[in-house]
């Protein structure tokens, strides 16, 4: 896999999950950044690998598989 395509992958999934943290620190409870760390597990995680890789536009993918193979 292309190491653009990793590289663009993980901001996405990085910026959904600071985005989800600061949402969190932000309630009326005023939890810490531990609180959130602590809550969130394995499900949290794979659902926002699932809704990252769906923000990758099928252009950007495209265009990495056509410096793979450029038949294509």
């Amino acid at each position: 896999m292309d190491q653009g395509v990793i590289a663009t992958f993980k901001v996405y999934y990085l910026r959904r999950t600071f985005h989800q943290l600061i949402e969190h620190m932000g309630r009326e409870d005023k939890q810490s950044m531990l609180d959130f760390w602590k809550q969130y597990h394995i499900i949290k995680a794979v659902s926002n690998i699932d809704l990252s890789w769906k923000e990758m536009t099928q252009q950007y993918l495209k265009a990495v598989w056509k410096k793979i193979w450029p038949e294509l």
